[in-house]
């Protein structure tokens, strides 16, 4: 495919130059033509010396007069020199025009920079104006060169002088446009036309360490010349003039080098339609790979379950609690998925103690009772075997008995499991990544539940899904899938990363269920959260302890839990068992370390986020978090669920830091004043972006290299509905997949949305 050609292939670029683009993410040929620029210089507009003003972006054309060189204290740039400080070479030269000199200064490189600038050369320049007025390490074009040290003929004449009295005057149009008020050209030389950046809006490009930004630009325009046609009606045309796009190849070329009458602002504000061709493009695509994989699932043979079968019926009457009304309609959306022969691809979003378990053994009844096999895949050994006692304890009254399976369990241990789900007969297993290994074996796989999706990918989900039925001669099942998740996702987000699932809500609590009392408190008022930690230690409850560090780090300075934990064991918590965890540990000391807290052996956890899923401490009653604005608003709602889970009331402290900014405390007071979880996932959307919103790349969110989930939500759902309507277009998935949409498809995503 071309558009996935290495970039050492192409010409001009080379294994050396391939080798530095790789370290920045730029693999391919597709790579760089999608490597869109972040912002543009507007090289277009020149000012007189006289009408710059500090603090703005600007250009202005002048002939260089002097350049000379001054040794001085590297510290004396920072306000005070100290002794011995290294000394540096600082260059300046000065430039002027019709209207008043300039200043331009270089910190680094002198000698180098010097070789390049003499007197009498007349140059454009560019950059955020100084008092002075001065350029700090402007971008310079070089125009042309009188005799050194002699100002050329006509040239000052050429560049238009202030009136009297004047404050300043209108910028000028580089070529003909002539100067408000002056009545007289301010015109470059026809030689200098052709200089590179002059009367261009320029674009600029992140790019690796010691790449001049000149050879980004050229690698970008030469991939556009060479390959941009390649995405010559990549886009269906019907969709192209529905929405009011561009074809996606003359968008690539705008983006890239845009003309000399484009709408800067528009492009900074990405509104042009050829910013918005290649967003709904990246979208498109995205949405049409969640619906292809969607519509595969749908398409599978899949199993007919009874549901709600005898053993429901049972649970039902054996429940030491009243559902809610949210997980009756939960359960019946799942029950109404399992009746239908089309395999279930169902979301169930709760906060914590919400009740999903309970939903998933209501869905595993439904396997078993119409003889087939249940995996419940967790991301811990602690999540498992808290998944393990509730199913035991609610299953009781069956008389079935489920089955774990970890990486801890001895050899016989395994192998008798493994026997068992491997077997024709009905089994429930509950485990971890030990599910998805090669070695295990389903006879009869009817319903693969995945609890805390976003700690595991779509490959991890897929590879579970694909341990269905099969048996000799018999047509291969595709079984059920329900994913569960505490992590609440914002609606935009949902339709990328479960795109291709139903979404059910768990929106309420159950009966009895206390919200956690949150208290943000400053940096200075710490000893107020610890007091009242110790008691509630003295009334016989436990405590969690949160930093978000594990070690000291000399870039931040932030408390850490392995720094903290001994301040913490001899002083504030003197006389409790204090145990500590994070994720630098081994995973067989984590889960030592977990299953002692909950058992009571420490009464207090110094810890990180490592705790946020997969520990249930009833008896934890307080967490203090620790710089909790470094912390984002989805993630703090997840740690605040570990406690509060019994029947006492709970309370979380977050502390805020020293150099907590007033809006941080704006930010950390929605904790206070919410605890609906979808309502500070929303608006930790808008403060944080999805880059950050959850581990994204760990939730199998495919990287948006243009689109913006927060921006771009027009163009999301513009995007689904087309490639709805593009794929029913398409009966055969095989044609759709050969569509015109493919090569980007396959491109971006074909791994992480398993297409390949």
């Amino acid at each position: 495919m071309t558009l996935r050609i290495p970039l050492r292939y192409v010409k001009g670029i080379g294994p050396k130059r391939a080798a530095q683009l790789a370290r920045h993410g730029l693999l391919t040929v597709g790579d760089l033509l999608y490597h869109l620029p972040f912002r543009y210089e507007d090289w277009r507009t020149l000012s007189p010396i006289a009408a710059l003003r500090p603090g703005e972006q600007a250009t202005t054309f002048a002939e260089i007069t002097s350049v000379h060189e001054r040794r001085v204290p590297q510290a004396r740039r920072y306000g005070k020199v100290r002794r011995g400080s290294r000394v540096e070479l600082v260059l300046e030269a000065r430039a002027r025009d019709g209207t008043g000199g300039v200043t331009l200064v270089w910190f680094h490189r002198a000698a180098h920079v010097r070789a390049r600038y003499k007197p009498g050369q007349r140059v454009v320049i560019h950059g955020r104006v100084e008092a002075g007025p001065r350029f700090i390490h402007p971008e310079i074009e070089t125009l042309s060169e009188a005799p050194h040290g002699q100002m050329s003929e006509g040239f000052v004449d050429r560049i238009p002088a202030l009136p009297p009295g004047t404050p300043t005057v209108a910028p000028t149009r580089v070529g003909s446009v002539e100067s408000v008020g002056l009545r007289r050209k301010n015109e470059l030389p026809t030689s200098t036309v052709a200089a590179t950046r002059v009367g261009q809006l320029v674009p600029m490009y992140t790019r690796p360490t010691g790449m001049p930004e000149g050879i980004m630009r050229r690698l970008a325009r030469t991939a556009v010349e060479e390959f941009g046609e390649l995405l010559r009606d990549v886009l269906p045309r019907e969709a192209i003039s529905r929405q009011g796009l561009m074809d996606a190849a003359d968008a690539l070329a705008y983006v890239h080098m845009p003309p000399r009458d484009a709408d800067a602002s528009a492009l900074h504000e990405a509104r042009t339609a050829a910013q918005r061709t290649l967003i709904f493009d990246e979208l498109f695509c995205l949405q049409l790979g969640m619906a292809i994989r969607r519509a595969a699932g749908s398409r599978s043979p899949g199993i007919a379950f009874e549901a709600p079968g005898q053993s429901a019926q049972v649970l039902r009457r054996h429940l030491p609690f009243v559902l809610t009304d949210a997980q009756e309609r939960v359960i019946a959306q799942v029950q109404a998925d399992m009746k239908s022969p089309r395999p279930m691809c169902r979301i169930v979003q709760g906060d914590v103690g919400s009740g999903k378990t309970v939903v998933a053994v209501f869905a595993a009844l439904a396997a078993l009772d119409t003889g087939y096999s249940a995996a419940v895949m967790v991301p811990t050994e602690v999540l498992a075997e808290q998944h393990l006692d509730t199913f035991q304890e609610l299953l009781a009254p069956l008389g079935l008995r489920p089955l774990l399976l970890t990486g801890r369990l001895r050899a016989r241990e395994r192998a008798a499991v493994l026997s068992a789900i491997a077997s024709d007969g009905p089994a429930l297993v509950v485990g971890t990544h030990a599910l998805i290994q090669e070695k295990v074996r389903f006879g009869r796989l009817g319903l693969a539940v995945i609890d805390e999706q976003h700690r595991f990918g779509v490959v991890q989900r897929d590879t579970l899904w694909a341990k269905g039925h099969e048996t000799a001669g018999v047509e291969r099942v595709t079984p059920d899938t329900l994913v569960m998740t505490a992590t609440p996702i914002p609606r935009t987000m949902a339709m990328t990363v479960y795109g291709d699932l139903d979404v059910s809500y768990l929106d309420e609590l159950p009966a009895g269920r206390q919200p956690v009392a949150t208290r943000v408190i400053p940096d200075g008022d710490r000893e107020r959260a610890y007091l009242f930690a110790r008691e509630e230690l003295a009334q016989g409850h436990q405590v969690f302890v949160v930093f978000p560090l594990v070690e000291d780090s000399d870039g931040a300075p932030l408390r850490a839990a392995t720094g903290m934990v001994a301040e913490l064991r001899s002083v504030s918590f003197a006389g409790y068992a204090v145990g500590l965890i994070h994720g630098r540990m081994g995973s067989d000391e984590k889960e030592d370390t977990m299953r002692r807290f909950k058992a009571g052996e420490y009464q207090v956890l110094v810890c990180t986020t490592v705790i946020e899923v997969g520990i249930d401490v009833p008896n934890a009653t307080v967490m203090v978090i620790e710089h909790a604005d470094r912390f984002g608003l989805a993630q703090l709602h997840q740690l605040r669920g570990r406690v509060g889970r019994g029947r006492a009331r709970a309370t979380c402290y977050l502390i805020a830091s020293s150099i907590c900014p007033a809006s941080g405390y704006e930010r950390l007071r929605v904790m206070e004043e919410t605890h609906d979880g979808l309502g500070i996932a929303e608006a930790d959307l808008r403060i944080r972006g999805p880059g950050e919103f959850l581990g994204t790349r760990q939730a199998g969110l495919p990287e948006l290299r243009v689109a913006s989930l927060l921006r771009d939500t027009d163009l999301l759902d513009a995007a689904r509905e087309e490639a709805r309507r593009f794929l029913g277009e398409h009966s055969d998935l095989r044609d759709a997949a050969r569509s015109c949409s493919s090569a980007l498809l396959h491109h971006r995503w074909a791994d992480e949305l398993g297409l390949a």
